[in-house]
């Protein structure tokens, strides 16, 4: 099956990055462009998780999509005074962890500056997330050499920022929950919104990258993962775990 996360109202942007649309928003608003012409992600038709293709950076080559804060649409979280601070991000990544900080997708500069922004915190190799150059780590580990799908949902009102993890291979999800404040809550501003960063310190593949201006659901979520998004599929009966600082996830009769 596969999804149809067009169809959803709240869903802004979508980058599928197939072979024939690389650069292509399929809401038909925020179409990238290459930070670097002469250095642009790979298109990967070898390994990929949703269509026929993916975008791939290798350690210290390929350099960052990219659009500018003011050619985003109306709407689009983050924006410059547009005062949308919901919003959720999903995506399909693999990736071989390299030797830094590594800044995948969000509101940041070219420069390395951050604004809002969804990485991989290279010193304990957990996904994690910097609002305003403050990080908060998910103390969930990124899996080597394996797609996983990852999901950022942030709640303007509440503050409350989550994110869930769920591993292809052990098809196990983690989720981290926790309430920003002070300099940590995320604010609009006027950087780029960049997919990938330059002088990439690791290999990583990004595939069927999502942006919603609302809180996606555990429910919806996995819909989009399991490729029933829109169709009426997916959703279930929760349970959830303690594990840690986390929680473990699972649907009843199937783990994830």
């Amino acid at each position: 099956m596969a999804n149809n996360i067009t169809a959803d109202p709240n869903c802004i942007s979508l980058w599928r990055f197939e072979e024939d649309l690389f650069l292509a928003d399929e809401m038909g608003n925020n179409d990238l462009t290459y930070s670097n012409p002469s250095w642009p992600p790979i298109k990967d038709t070898a390994l990929y998780k949703e269509g026929d293709c993916s975008a791939k950076w290798t350690l210290g080559d390929e350099e960052a999509f990219v659009i500018d804060d003011g050619d985003l649409s109306a709407g689009f979280p983050l924006k410059d005074g547009g005062g949308q601070t919901t919003f959720s991000w999903v995506a399909w990544i693999y990736c071989d962890v390299g030797f830094a900080d590594h800044y995948l997708f969000g509101k940041m500069s070219l420069g390395g500056g951050v604004d809002t922004a969804f990485y991989i915190k290279y010193s304990s190799t957990t996904w994690a997330f910097s609002a305003s150059g403050n990080e908060t780590s998910s103390g969930i580990s990124v899996a080597e050499l394996t797609w996983q799908h990852v999901a950022v949902t942030y709640d303007g009102d509440t503050d409350q920022l989550t994110i869930r993890v769920y591993n292809d291979d052990t098809k196990v999800t983690d989720s981290y929950q926790t309430t920003l404040s002070g300099g940590d809550v995320v604010v609009t501003g006027s950087e780029p919104w960049v997919v990938g960063a330059p002088n990439y310190n690791l290999d990583v593949w990004i595939d069927e990258l999502a942006v919603f201006n609302d809180v996606l659901t555990p429910a919806e979520i996995d819909e989009i993962r399991s490729g029933t998004f829109g169709d009426g599929g997916g959703g279930g009966e929760e349970q959830t775990t303690g594990d840690g600082g986390g929680i473990s996830t699972f649907f009843l009769g199937c783990p994830f």
